[in-house]
């Protein structure tokens, strides 16, 4: 099964080998005939690509030539090199947030943290064809220095980024920003980053690491994602 078949929404919900078990019977099981290859075998693509849970959370904020901000909740980020300091995200081609990219070759990668995971769901749940995703989450949009895009004030860091490359890949487009500016809360140290957990400590989303057993957990991150109604994050 493609990578990219396992979306739902903006949000990549991957199963992860502790939730495996769980799982369809026809997904769990192995191949009838796994190819070893000493302490290797073979297995399908999607299944070993699950390992790498928990996976860091990033939210992309783009904005056309008209219309309001939009963002979108992403998995596939890196850093892309320095000289200049650059990041990359790979972006489905038909998301709304590929277009508006497209448009002004800007964008602003955000970390999230524990205090929005509410409004992340709902970013990553939605399409910005449809919702106003500031207004309807009441996220607050700090004006950029240097981008069209806004910051979101509630991230733990905000990345304003000028596209340098657009590389496709696929399904996807891989876009690559110089760093042209870069924020941080000045509570930062204090708020955990969300992550994909994709079934660990029974949630899909929540902060890592897992607090001990004898910490608070708070109620919303025992919280299942919002469904779409069929509608993707975009």
């Amino acid at each position: 099964m493609q990578f990219a078949n396992r979306f739902h929404g903006g949000l990549m919900i991957p199963l992860c080998m502790a939730a495996l078990s769980a799982a369809a019977p026809a997904l769990a099981a192995e191949p009838a005939a796994a190819e070893k290859n000493g302490s290797q075998k073979s297995a399908p693509t999607w299944q070993a690509f699950g390992y790498r849970i928990p996976e860091e959370i990033v939210m992309v904020v783009s904005q056309g030539s008209n219309g309001p901000a939009n963002i979108m909740v992403a998995g596939w980020f890196m850093p892309a090199g320095g000289a200049p300091d650059s990041l990359a995200v790979a972006i489905a081609k038909e998301r709304h947030t590929h277009k508006l990219i497209m448009e002004t070759r800007q964008f602003v990668i955000a970390f999230p943290g524990e205090n929005i995971e509410k409004e992340m769901i709902f970013c990553g749940t939605k399409s910005g064809r449809d919702f106003d995703k500031f207004k309807e989450t009441k996220l607050t949009a700090r004006p950029s220095k240097k981008v069209k895009p806004p910051l979101i004030d509630e991230c733990i860091v905000n990345f304003e980024c000028e596209m340098t490359h657009a590389v496709e890949v696929g399904t996807h487009t891989i876009f690559v920003g110089k760093i042209v500016n870069a924020w941080e809360h000045e509570n930062a140290k204090s708020i955990r980053k969300l992550y994909t957990l994709g079934g660990l400590g029974g949630r899909n989303y929540g902060a890592w690491p897992i607090p001990a057993k004898d910490e608070a957990v708070p109620e919303k991150t025992k919280e299942k994602p919002a469904q779409a109604s069929g509608k993707k994050s975009e």
